[in-house]
């Protein structure tokens, strides 16, 4: 709780242990995943027994969020895109007014849902790419899916996203090639 003289008012705000306001809040919509990441893993995760929320209880957490000062908002998963309401879940969101909304994936179903969600408020991506090496992005995800991926980052670099980043897990022999510089 912060109170602010000038305005002569008490603002609820959500305060880290370290006395900082919590401004951005990570959403896990699902628990699955159409990879096989060799260093992801859901240890002490039983199969099948999470129980999702659904997309209007996730705009509820958002709305209460966002009156406690959260403003940004990222939709994480297992892959967030495997949820067959994940547009329903981004419009939810987006109707608290979110200064920022964006959404972590390995980016294989892009070519499916990225449009649509840019239209219901999606502002940035966030892509999981973690080799350029076709044997090594097999080895690591275990899905033979290199291709359809960068097809898929260069579909939505022209869609108009506020940003696209491409997350990177650092491993000995990781990238190779300099494209996405």
């Amino acid at each position: 709780m912060i109170l602010n003289a000038q305005l002569g008012c008490i603002i609820i705000m959500l305060i880290d242990n370290y006395g900082r306001p919590w401004l951005k809040l990570r959403i896990v919509v699902n628990s699955v995943c159409n990879y096989r990441c060799i260093f992801c893993h859901f240890e002490g995760q039983g199969k099948f027994l999470s129980r999702e929320l659904s997309a209007e209880d996730i705009g509820f957490v958002a709305s209460v969020a966002k009156e406690l000062g959260v403003d940004d908002f990222k939709i994480t998963g297992g892959e967030p895109l495997l949820r067959r309401d994940i547009v329903k879940v981004v419009d939810e969101i987006n109707k608290v007014g979110p200064k920022d909304l964006s959404l972590t994936t390995n980016g294989y179903l892009l070519d499916v849902y990225a449009e649509e969600l840019l239209n219901h408020g999606l502002r940035r991506l966030n892509i999981s790419l973690h080799s350029l090496d076709r044997g090594k992005y097999r080895f690591i995800t275990g899905v033979d899916a290199l291709d359809k991926v960068l097809e898929n980052i260069d579909y939505v670099g022209g869609l108009g996203f506020k940003q696209i980043k491409l997350n990177v897990v650092v491993l000995r022999g990781g990238l190779t090639r300099t494209r996405y510089q």
